[in-house]
């Protein structure tokens, strides 16, 4: 940031649905606005699951507003009243519901930044100013407005463990993917895969991290095709790079993602990354450059890219080593505050610039 930047009153705001990578994120803003010496509200709703405790530690004063969809006008009323006391200086949403419900809240001179964390826009256009995590969903929201400001920002693990790819040097090569057990994430697609491979005598294991509803559906799949004694669903953890840097490959198989965090996570456990041609995926492999790439809910592509990889350490290596590459250029949290900051600072001057 600008040394002298005027120290400011940010509201940052996610209602609905917060699991997962949009709740670090409002996590990690949180954090870099503070540690930048800004004052932090969070606007979360009533029936948020998501703990608290790391913004209160991080000094953010937490209110929680009851709402009840896109066009609640109780929460709309409510959200009116606390913006003329608070006077925030920017308002930061991180979801289509809290959007809709700021955007007729909020005063006029009162910037709102739009952070899609999903390719699902619509619920966002009418926002002053969009923090986009992926080219693609930049060009969604363009395609539906030619109003608002547009500022590229950077989604980052919160480690900052690295570990540097490494030649495999066991007989079976370890393969992970993690995730929340939910269709989109493509689990099923991957255990069909696996079981091919297993068929065919290729060599390898795999962990699964992560829990959700589809949880015991697939453990059963996973019994039905015989793959006990090669995969394992280990639940929840604490540090995915250091789970992931027990792994050669990194399986993706998503069926639809925002801009994921998860390869990216690879990436800093020196993982080769096979993910699917999700737009949000599919960029930040670079198409092909950073990691294979299969069509999304194909069982007989993810086999072959995974064989290739299994069969071909040099290949894999090769993809490990440019990979975290990238991430040591581009992905790290240190990268990512600095944009972020930056993307603020620029975003509320030109915003004013606009407004005056």
């Amino acid at each position: 940031m600008t040394p002298g930047f005027i120290k400011m009153h940010i509201i940052n705001t996610v209602f609905g649905d917060a699991r997962g990578g949009r709740w670090q994120v409002l996590i990690d803003y949180s954090r870099w606005l503070r540690e930048a010496g800004h004052k932090v509200t969070v606007i979360i709703g009533t029936k948020a699951k998501e703990p608290t405790s790391e913004l209160e530690l991080l000094g953010c004063h937490i209110l929680r507003i009851r709402n009840s969809g896109f066009y609640d006008p109780g929460a709309t009323i409510m959200l009116w009243l606390i913006l003329r006391k608070l006077r925030p200086d920017a308002i930061i949403s991180h979801g289509g519901r809290s959007t809709c419900l700021f955007r007729r809240a909020k005063p006029k001179g009162t910037p709102l930044i739009a952070v899609n964390h999903s390719n699902n826009v619509k619920r966002s256009i009418g926002a002053d100013i969009y923090f986009n995590i992926s080219d693609h969903i930049e060009q969604l929201i363009r395609g539906r407005t030619r109003q608002g400001l547009h500022f590229r920002v950077i989604n980052c693990p919160r480690e900052l463990t690295v570990h540097p790819p490494r030649p495999d040097t066991r007989d079976a090569t370890r393969l992970s993917s993690m995730g929340q057990l939910i269709p989109r994430k493509g689990i099923d697609v991957l255990l069909h895969s696996l079981s091919r491979l297993d068929t065919r005598g290729v060599p390898f294991t795999c962990a699964i991290a992560g829990t959700g509803p589809q949880k015991d559906e697939l453990e059963l799949l996973c019994k039905q095709l015989e793959l006990q004694d090669k995969v394992q669903f280990v639940g929840h953890i604490r540090q995915p790079i250091e789970f992931l840097a027990n792994s050669d490959i990194f399986c993706f198989p998503t069926k639809g993602e925002g801009f994921p965090i998860s390869p990216i996570e690879a990436f800093a456990a020196g993982c080769a990354v096979v993910g699917t041609d999700d737009p949000g995926t599919a960029e930040l492999l670079e198409h092909g450059n950073l990691g294979m790439v299969v069509p999304r809910g194909d069982i007989d592509g993810l086999e072959q890219a995974l064989e290739t990889l299994i069969l071909n350490p040099e290949k894999r290596l090769e993809l490990a080593k440019k990979a975290q590459h990238r991430y040591l250029q581009q992905y790290t949290p240190v990268k990512a505050k600095a944009g972020f900051l930056d993307a603020l600072e620029s975003a509320i001057h030109q915003f004013q610039r606009l407004d005056n």
